[in-house]
């Protein structure tokens, strides 16, 4: 087994046709490849790693295949460039890899394959090399053998100690493990007066991204502007790029576009047909008039991982130049921070109620300004109670009817019961009960007929057939 930093993997086989130059190798080196060996001819990922403490910028660097084209190009702007820190690793991958991969695995770059069957990288026979601003091979693999399926060509010779590679170790084909990058940042750099005089010419600038909107991607994603400068800005002199998502493409302007000085415009997926990776991407702004070169970068934005609602946005306070995230999306207006969470209470963007509302403040909401809410009257024989404001019924006397003959009314229940009857007597009163004849009531005598009539015919049913064998001796005797 073998540990390529906090990775272990399984070697399979490595073939001695692969070729490595390590001599052309500086502080950025490939650590791993991964060419249409996975679940997919169009499943690719290629990792850098600094090999040094220090940063080291790779702006205008670019991934390229055998054929020299293009997997990943980190362009930037004048003003900005690309970084890789020491010690950490950037990741670039296919689409098609990047959706197999859980969303808390970061990806640097995501790029779209030279050819949707095939991919960028041929699995039997190619070769990645990372070149610099200046054409330059930097670090560079061939192969001329398929891989095993599921694997792919990973160095190492990783320390953890010195947190290096041996830059005289080579890939090995392995079984193929999951990479994060997380390297990559784009910052301010140093720039000569030359520079400094083209920068100053350009007043338009990105503003804010919008990436991952709240519900459905298509029609609410933007891009926004803002002219910064005294001047109007035509829009046909631009041309934005945009990297990652379903495409890696530049797209021009609608004819005739223009921003007036400190306006903001939100440029929409649904006007210029553009789409905005979830996971990772980055927007540039390229002069594209007079001439000027479409790799004429005037401004760059690089962002990675946005939560769904939050925006990318640009902010310059206090000679303080800044992007952020807020879950403040504010197209077509200056950017919003978010507002500030005290004694832990998470503070959420409360909506402006409208010009005939206003807001309760004992719930919080909208309400209907001038609406007094009158309480329907309550039915005929009902009145409303004080304290819970419902209508109730009227309780109403009821006057008891007289009872009937014999009878007598109960002074504790009220209720009618019958009169006892009384005989006059020289020492007190007497009550007579009604007895029969005999000392039992008639009734008692049907309940005991009732019952001596049921056993017998139940006696007559269990024995049917002995009393019936009896029916058939008498008979024969009589006969």
């Amino acid at each position: 087994m073998v540990c390529a930093g906090s990775a272990c993997v399984t070697p399979t086989h490595a073939s001695s046709a692969n070729v490595l130059l390590p001599s052309t190798e500086t502080g950025v080196v490939l650590t791993h490849i991964y060419p249409a060996t996975l679940n997919g001819a169009t499943h690719e990922m290629v990792a850098l790693y600094n090999n040094t403490a220090e940063a080291i910028e790779i702006t205008n660097w670019c991934i390229t295949n055998k054929n020299e084209q293009a997997l990943v190009c980190f362009k930037s702007q004048v003003k900005d460039g690309f970084f890789i820190d020491g010690y950490t690793r950037v990741a670039v991958a296919s689409e098609e890899y990047v959706a197999t991969l859980d969303e808390q695995v970061f990806i640097d770059r995501v790029f779209t394959v030279a050819n949707k069957t095939s991919g960028s990288l041929v699995g039997s026979n190619d070769t990645v090399r990372l070149k610099d601003a200046v054409g330059r091979t930097v670090s560079e693999f061939s192969w001329t053998s398929t891989a095993v399926k599921g694997s792919g060509y990973i160095r190492t010779s990783f320390n953890d100690e010195t947190r290096m590679y041996s830059t005289e170790s080579r890939l090995e084909s392995l079984v193929a493990v999951v990479i994060a990058g997380g390297g990559l940042r784009l910052e301010p750099r140093a720039v000569d007066d030359t520079q400094e005089a083209a920068i100053d010419t350009d007043q338009l600038r990105l503003s804010e991204i919008l990436a991952n909107p709240t519900g459905a991607d298509a029609g609410n994603e933007f891009i926004e502007l803002y002219n910064s400068g005294s001047a109007t800005v035509l829009l046909d002199m631009y041309a934005l790029r945009v990297t990652g998502g379903s495409s890696d493409k530049t797209f021009t302007f609608p004819d005739g576009l223009s921003l007036e000085p400190d306006e903001y415009y939100a440029i929409y997926d649904t006007e210029v047909k553009f789409s905005l990776n979830n996971t990772a991407g980055a927007v540039s702004l390229l002069r594209s008039g007079d001439g000027a070169s479409e790799e004429d970068v005037v401004d760059a934005a690089l962002y990675r991982g946005p939560k769904e609602g939050y925006s990318w946005a640009y902010f310059n306070e206090d000679e303080s130049v800044d992007w952020i995230y807020t879950s403040r999306p504010t197209p077509n207006q200056p950017n919003l921070k978010d507002e500030p969470v005290e004694q832990g209470v998470k503070v959420s963007q409360v909506k402006t109620c409208s010009e005939d509302q206003y807001r309760n403040p004992e719930t919080g909401r909208c309400k209907k300004k001038g609406v007094v809410a009158v309480a329907a009257s309550c039915k005929i024989g009902q009145y409303r109670s004080e304290e819970t404001g419902r209508c109730r019924n009227v309780a109403t006397a009821k006057i008891p009817t007289d009872c009937k003959q014999g009878q007598e009314r109960n002074p504790e229940t009220n209720r009618c019961r019958n009169s006892k009857q009384m005989t006059k007597a020289g020492h007190g009163v007497e009550v007579k009960p009604t007895i029969t004849s005999g000392g039992v009531a008639w009734y008692a005598w049907v309940l005991v007929g009732v019952i001596v009539v049921g056993v017998l015919a139940y006696g007559a049913w269990e024995w049917r057939g002995e009393l019936y064998k009896i029916w058939q001796k008498l008979r024969q005797q009589k006969g």
